[in-house]
C-alpha cells in the first residue's frame, strides 16, 4: 500500500486549441477524464490515498471528481493560491501525505509503469526516478546514468532519436522535500540536481502518452477508445 501525489495545477496553454479551457487532466479519453485512467491504475496497484495538487480551475476539478467518485481509495485535494512551481507544489502537497515516502506523477501523462513494483523497489530511497526508453525523445528530458543505474545528469528537450527519458514519475521522501528552504521552485531545476550521483533510475519499457499538445491528445483518445 502506498500514497501518491498527482500534479494537476498547470494551465494547459499548449492544449487550448482543443481543450477550450478544460484542465488537461480532465480532458476526456475513452469516455472519462484522463486522470480517472491514472486513478484506476493507481488503485489497482495498491494506492490507498491520492493527493491532488491543484491550482487552475481547482474548484471545478474538485466538484467533478467528488461527484463522480471514480475510485474507492481516499482522495485529498490541495489547492495552491498562487502557482508554486512543480517543486513547490509537491512540497505543499506533502502536508497531506501521511507516509514518509510517496509516488509523485503528472496528471497529464500515462505509462505502463508498474507502480507497485516501482514503489517496493525504491521505498527506502530519498529519491528515485522512473525512466522509460522511447524511440523519439526530442520533446522530453533525457536521463543519464551509470552502469549501476545511478542518475548522473539530465538534459532538457532536444535529444534526437532514442533515449531513456524522465517519465515524470518519482519516489520521493517527505524529508527530502522539506529540506528545500524555498516554497516556490522547480522540481526539475532545483530538486533533481541535488541527487545527481545518488538517485536510482528505474528503467522500464512500454507505452508513454503525454497529452500536453493536441497531436498527442488525439493519440491518447485513439489509445483509450
Amino acid at each position: 500500500m502506498f500514497e501518491a501525489v498527482i500534479l494537476m495545477g498547470g494551465f494547459g496553454t499548449r492544449l487550448n486549441s482543443v481543450s477550450n479551457g478544460v484542465p488537461k487532466s480532465m480532458m476526456p479519453v475513452g469516455g472519462e477524464p484522463f486522470v480517472y485512467v491514472l486513478l484506476k491504475k493507481l488503485q489497482a496497484a495498491g494506492c490507498k490515498r491520492v493527493v491532488f495538487a491543484l491550482h487552475y480551475k481547482a474548484d471545478e476539478i474538485i466538484k467533478q471528481i467528488t461527484a463522480d467518485s471514480p475510485v474507492n481509495c481516499e482522495l485529498v485535494f490541495v489547492t495552491e493560491e498562487t502557482p508554486l512551481g512543480t517543486g513547490g507544489a509537491l512540497k505543499f502537497a506533502t502536508k497531506s501525505v501521511s507516509d514518509e515516502s510517496f509516488i509523485a506523477l503528472n496528471g497529464d501523462t500515462y505509462s505502463n509503469l508498474d507502480y507497485a513494483k516501482f514503489f517496493n523497489e525504491t521505498m527506502n530511497s530519498e529519491f528515485a526516478i522512473a525512466g522509460i526508453s522511447i524511440e523519439s525523445a526530442e520533446r522530453y528530458g533525457s536521463l543519464y546514468f551509470d552502469d549501476d543505474h545511478v542518475l548522473t545528469g539530465i538534459t532538457e528537450k532536444g535529444i534526437l532519436g532514442s533515449a531513456v527519458i524522465n517519465s515524470g514519475t518519482y519516489l520521493i521522501s517527505k524529508s527530502a522535500l522539506t529540506e528545500i528552504e524555498e516554497d516556490v521552485f522547480s522540481f526539475e531545476e532545483v530538486f533533481i540536481p541535488r541527487y545527481f550521483g545518488k538517485a536510482k533510475v528505474s528503467v522500464f519499457e512500454g507505452d508513454f502518452i503525454d497529452i500536453g499538445i493536441p497531436k498527442d491528445y488525439h493519440l491518447a483518445c485513439e489509445y483509450f477508445q
